[in-house]
């Protein structure tokens, strides 16, 4: 793998992380996936994902 995937797969992962903490803490707070896809700009599919876990 080049150092440039390599780079492109962290910054990935990180969004990723940072994504499903943002959607779990706004859960918790009693939003609906809906509302949580639309401020977050995901498809509620994707929230629906995170939650699950």
């Amino acid at each position: 793998m080049e150092i440039g995937e390599k780079r492109g797969m962290e910054i990935g992962e990180e969004n990723g992380i940072q994504l499903a903490c943002k959607v779990l803490r706004l859960y918790a707070q009693g939003m609906s996936e809906k509302e949580i896809a639309s401020k977050c700009d995901v498809p509620v599919e994707k929230v629906q994902k995170i939650v699950v876990l």
